[in-house]
């Protein structure tokens, strides 16, 4: 008879092949699902247990020694040796022989616009030194009479209070104060604007005068550049009051007497009294406002009277 060697269906493995066929037939838990490489089996984490441990108030923590993670990614390539570049030559290893090249020069063109822009600015430079104003010493005057007779008491006691009253009334005209001190190119703009003006000296004035031309000067280049033609400036100069018109200004000034108003002989006595008013209220001293109130006034007057019938 032939014998054969048949498995018997009811033997069963042992311990140690079943283990060997569940690691081998069992795959590993896919951890990302959307990450194809996922299902590689990856190296374990080694990790200390005692890091996991509470701490010991005052004892000294424990130093994890660790492997060095290289620094490639996940499943890439292998890192590749550097390649270090040749250090470039250096000045001292090139060719000495070689001629260095120099630069350009100027051409004579540009040496020139550089001499008239150098000429230009030395020019500029002279007028801001000549226009920039020196400081000036303050030398105080002693008190005198002459001194003392712009605040003067202007009271009626005699010739000396005249004189200080029309001193008075003249600063208060021109905006100045007793004492003050205006500098010349703020007379000059009220006088080029035709204001009242005081002087106080000579030098003052002359001063003033000039900075008023100067300013008239420039309204008069405005003026040219504008229209196209040359105008010729406004001459600044005063002109000289008359007898009678100093002697009205003495009687305003300092007598205080003004002329009455003459009225005809037909005329009602209240148009006087209305004058008189009229005189003395600043609102109505611009020319023509007077006259229009004295005839308005006289047209009510007459439109009351009564009518004299026959």
């Amino acid at each position: 008879m032939r014998t054969t060697n048949r498995v018997n269906p009811q033997v069963r493995p042992t311990n140690s092949q079943s283990r060997n066929s569940k690691k081998t037939a069992v795959p590993p838990a896919n951890l990302n699902p959307t990450n194809a490489n996922s299902d590689r089996p990856r190296p374990r984490r080694v990790f200390d247990a005692r890091s996991l441990a509470a701490s010991q108030s005052g004892a000294q923590t424990a130093k994890i020694l660790r492997t060095p993670r290289a620094r490639t990614a996940r499943n890439g390539p292998p890192a590749r040796p550097r390649k270090f570049k040749t250090p470039a030559k250096t000045p001292s290893s090139r060719d000495r022989r070689t001629p260095r090249r120099r630069a350009p020069k100027q051409s004579d063109a540009e040496e020139g616009d550089d001499a008239q822009r150098m000429e230009i600015e030395k020019v500029y430079r002279e007028l801001a030194e000549e226009t920039k104003q020196a400081p000036a010493r303050y030398n105080p005057r002693q008190p005198d009479f002459s001194n003392l007779m712009e605040t003067w008491p202007s009271f009626p006691t005699g010739v000396t209070a005249h004189t200080a009253g029309v001193v008075e009334k003249l600063t208060s005209l021109s905006g100045r104060t007793p004492h003050g001190y205006v500098p010349p190119y703020e007379l000059g703009n009220r006088l080029f604007k035709g204001q009242y003006v005081r002087f106080v000296d000579a030098k003052e004035k002359s001063e003033a005068v000039a900075e008023a031309q100067q300013l008239s000067q420039q309204r008069a280049d405005e003026y040219s550049q504008r229209k196209g033609d040359l105008v010729e400036p406004e001459e600044i100069k005063f002109t000289p009051v008359g007898g009678e018109t100093k002697k009205a200004l003495i009687r305003t000034l300092v007598q205080g007497s003004y002329s009455e108003a003459r009225l005809a002989k037909d005329k009602s006595p209240v148009l006087q009294e209305v004058r008189r008013h009229l005189g003395n209220n600043e609102t109505y001293q611009t020319v023509g406002k007077s006259s229009q109130f004295t005839a308005k006034v006289e047209a009510l007057l007459a439109s009351s009277r009564p009518v004299k019938r026959a």
